[in-house]
């Protein structure tokens, strides 16, 4: 990659957190100008292409068709035609179309080109790590910890690390998710979120004091995230350390503060299920009765023509249903719960889903 082109990735990178979108898209516009009369010049100029496609998927917002479809026939169109590529090339190219098939849900596609980019470099660190949050995606915890280790072998940073050790958790391995959530620890002191998943070790693996000290240490904490990972955690994602652990007064002690939770307790089972087993009925009662009144107010305004009226026939049926089923299932959960059937919740242990993109003009470092 020439210096002229580094300096503009340089220049858009450098503004790119504080422009708002309008304004950034003028930058872009400019920039997919210098690309496309550097693709005239010489239409096999794999660094304008690559940086061209990064610039479609960019702009996507408002355009008929989406970034990543330019993105990919940008890519692919390229592919095809080139007759002598590098196998790095190859790998460069495929890496690439398969984050823009991520990037556009599509899923299958991606892992179609990841195992393509694989076939060159099986311990590409790079590679094993998309590969490593596909299988994740789709419950397969065994590869998913098999491709992230291959990535941790290749480069042991902070989104590897912690994916690894998501994954290693996943597959009830909890001493070893432990030593990699401690290695990170002793690397980024005081990060809440790895803080959080050890706790969740130290449950697993039936240290239940040491859970409990460090959800203590957490819920008096204020909440922070690094925003390059948002790896942010929430109190009621803390707390549920307590309702494992049957301390149901510091459980409801989160939803009780509106700083802690500000979000409607709608349909918080576990939320509910805890003040019935304190015994505070009254408060237990109205809330029940005001989320259930909410429910019976939906089914009432699905059946009025008047509040309905941009709905066809068909759809004010399917609302219909929809609202009487809700309440169906609203009524059966509280029915559980007075017969004392305490309801599942389980932390949801989340791998970094990191920018992945080789030629990306966000991340890309020049």
């Amino acid at each position: 990659m020439n210096d002229e082109l580094k300096i503009k990735i340089r220049n858009i990178q450098k503004n790119i957190k504080s422009l708002t979108y309008a304004e950034l898209v003028v930058y872009l516009k400019e920039f997919e100008s210098f690309l496309i009369k550097r693709l005239e010049k010489d239409p096999d100029d794999m660094d304008a292409i690559c940086m061209l496609a990064s610039v479609e998927l960019e702009m996507r917002q408002g355009e008929e068709k989406a970034g990543e479809e330019k993105a990919i026939d940008l890519l692919k169109n390229y592919l095809n035609r080139m007759d002598t590529l590098s196998d790095q090339d190859r790998l460069r190219l495929y890496t690439n179309i398969a984050f823009y098939y991520f990037s556009d849900y599509k899923r299958e596609e991606e892992f179609g080109y990841l195992k393509l980019a694989l076939a060159i470099d099986e311990n590409n660190a790079i590679i094993n790590y998309a590969l490593g949050l596909y299988y994740f995606d789709k419950n397969d915890y065994y590869h998913s910890e098999k491709c992230l280790k291959k990535a941790c072998d290749r480069v042991d940073s902070f989104r590897n690390l912690f994916s690894y050790g998501v994954a290693l958790f996943e597959n009830k391995k909890y001493k070893d998710a432990k030593e990699i959530f401690n290695k990170l620890l002793a690397q980024y002191p005081n990060r809440q979120v790895i803080i959080l998943h050890l706790a969740y070790c130290e449950l697993r693996l039936g240290n239940e004091e040491i859970a409990i000290k460090m959800a203590d240490e957490l819920i008096h904490q204020k909440l922070l995230y690094d925003d390059i990972y948002d790896d942010a955690i929430t109190y009621d994602e803390i707390g549920l350390i307590y309702y494992e652990l049957e301390k149901y007064e510091k459980f409801c002690e989160i939803f009780q503060d509106k700083k802690k939770y500000p979000f409607s307790v709608a349909n918080r089972f576990d939320y509910f299920y805890a003040l019935y087993i304190l015994g505070e009925m009254d408060q237990f009662n109205q809330i029940v009765n005001d989320e259930l009144n909410e429910l019976m107010l939906y089914l009432d305004n699905a059946k009025q023509d008047e509040v309905r009226a941009d709905f066809s026939e068909e759809e004010k049926q399917e609302d219909i249903l929809y609202a009487k089923n809700e309440i169906k299932s609203f009524v059966e959960e509280i029915d559980k719960i007075k017969t004392g059937l305490k309801p599942e919740a389980f932390y949801y242990m989340r791998p970094i889903y990191d920018c992945y993109l080789i030629d990306c003009i966000r991340h890309m470092k020049v």
